[in-house]
Parts: structure tokens; sequence; C-alpha cells
């Protein structure tokens, strides 16, 4: 199971998909008591008291690029727990919700990264449109975008992908 840190709009079709159903699964693995902590990127939410809530924006930042590409037919909204939708005001169409600032995740830069190496490797071989798109962040010498529930901070690889790394 990966849940990207980096944002949806940089997965193909298929990747988006993917994220949207092991995300599922995650929010009803959140309900677990005790957590399950053989996930250890599903940690990260739990260091919330309102882990679920936080975790409905996730997937609400997934849901959104679905709609942006006219992906959802298969992408129903009311799977999320917790409607984050109905806790704000009016939206413009069109206008992503982003969440509050207060539920924002630090995710290290150094992971972004790493996400960014790993999503690379995986459309070289599945979408070559979305592979050559997305070597344009390194021709910019910028950071990729990342899911509107983080914020890049300074770091290196989180520690659950670390082990991964050293055994390729």
């Amino acid at each position: 199971m990966r849940l990207w840190s980096l944002h949806p709009s940089l997965l193909d079709t298929y990747g988006l998909a993917t994220l949207w159903m092991d995300s599922l699964k995650a929010q009803r693995l959140l309900k677990e008591v005790p957590f399950r902590t053989d996930i250890p990127a599903l940690l990260r939410f739990t260091r919330y008291t309102y882990a679920q809530e936080v975790f409905s924006w996730y997937l609400e930042g997934i849901w959104n690029e679905a709609k942006r590409r006219e992906l959802t037919f298969c992408y129903n909204r009311t799977c999320i727990d917790i409607p984050v939708n109905k806790k704000l005001g009016k939206q413009k169409k069109g206008d992503e919700i982003k969440p509050p600032k207060s539920m924002k995740i630090a995710v290290t830069v150094g992971q972004l990264w790493f996400e960014y190496r790993k999503l690379l490797n995986e459309l070289e071989h599945r979408d070559e449109v979305m592979f050559n798109i997305l070597l344009y962040f390194d021709d910019m010498n910028g950071l990729p975008p990342v899911h509107p529930i983080f914020k890049d901070v300074q770091g290196e690889i989180e520690n659950w992908d670390t082990d991964w790394y050293k055994n390729q």
C-alpha cells in the first residue's frame, strides 16, 4: 500500500485509481483498535487525535484530482467517512477544497524526492506520456508538487522507505 505524499495530479490514471482504492482500505484500517502498525505510511495520520478527519482531507485531495480529470464516475465521494465539504462554506465552481493549516502534515523533502523517483520508475514502464511530463521537474530543479494535506519540510527519506531504498 502506497499513500503518496506527492500531489495526485502527478499520477497516471492507473496510479490515481490504485491510490483511491488503497486509501479507502487505509480509511477502514484507521478505525481499527488497537491501530495497525504494519502500514508505517499510515502512522503519520495517527499523530492527530482526529486522525480520521485528517485522512478524509487526504481522500478529498484524491477526489479533487479525479474530478478535475472528469473521472468521478469511479470515485464516489460518499466513500469519505467524514465529508470535509460539509464543514466549509460555499465554494466557487471548480475550486479545489484545501485543508486547514492546522491539519497539514509535515513531509520531508527527501521523502518527496524518493517518491518522485519511485513514481518515475513505475511510469517509465506504464505510461510514457506521464513519464515525459514528470521529467520536466528534473529540468526545473524544483520540488515536485505535494498533496494538499502535506507541507514540505527539510529532511531525509522516511524510515519506512529507507529500508526499501537500501535493498534496491
